[in-house]
């Protein structure tokens, strides 16, 4: 095996996902109106473990999921995920924290641990759309280095990198490099990942108090 692909495989064991001791949690939550929404102030605990930090440091992505659930007293509960991309560049020395349309460039880690841990005035759900009787807000948080999107352009990346059609050792080594994608990145369950369940309520909406919105991080 070349440098190269020594390169690639540790930083797909850099990028594994090891369940830590204290997994990642909702630790805080403060709900209120703002603007015609359900807005919510959160805190999260745990989110960065030894094998997320080393992703980060090593120039890969690490992706924190947010899944926020409103469940009525009676009918249907409506719910979204709230995703943060959180980067390094390895070269400018610089951290970055995205979120939906908006990103944030950050000055050190600790700094990113700090930013990507809140949501200020999240908007949940508009007032208009949410029933008048009792809701309860359920949160739960994975965090998966070398997630989602960035995952898949990362096995394109390698397929490209490691596949010389000239090389016939480059078929073996592709295959090598695919069983460890397949078993660094394979989830068992729908539980998989997620901390526990953080559950605020039962409330009602008319008694929640009136803010200002303001941005994040």
């Amino acid at each position: 095996m070349d440098a190269r692909a020594g390169t690639l495989l540790l930083l797909l064991a850099l990028a594994a996902p090891v369940r830590a001791d204290t997994p990642p949690r909702a630790a805080s939550v403060q709900l209120a109106r703002a603007d015609g929404q359900l807005v919510a102030d959160i805190a999260l605990d745990a989110l960065f473990s030894p094998p997320v930090e080393n992703t980060l440091k090593s120039g890969l992505p690490v992706v924190i999921d947010l899944a926020v659930e409103l469940r009525p007293a009676s009918g249907a509960s409506t719910g979204r995920v709230l995703r943060s991309t959180l980067s390094y560049d390895v070269w400018e020395d610089r951290y970055r924290l995205e979120r939906e349309a908006n990103a944030w460039e950050l000055p050190d880690l600790a700094a990113l641990e700090v930013a990507s841990a809140r949501f200020t005035a999240e908007p949940l759900a508009a007032l208009a759309a949410l029933p008048p009787g009792p809701l309860s807000l359920h949160l739960r948080v994975a965090v998966d280095p070398l997630g989602g999107v960035q995952r898949e352009r990362m096995v394109r990346w390698l397929s490209r990198t490691v596949s010389d059609p000239t090389d016939p050792g480059a078929r073996e080594l592709r295959l090598d490099l695919g069983a460890l994608i397949g078993s660094v990145f394979s989830k068992k369950g729908d539980d998989a990942g997620w901390g526990p369940e953080l559950v605020q309520g039962p409330f009602r909406v008319a008694e929640l108090p009136e803010i200002d919105s303001e941005e994040g991080p």
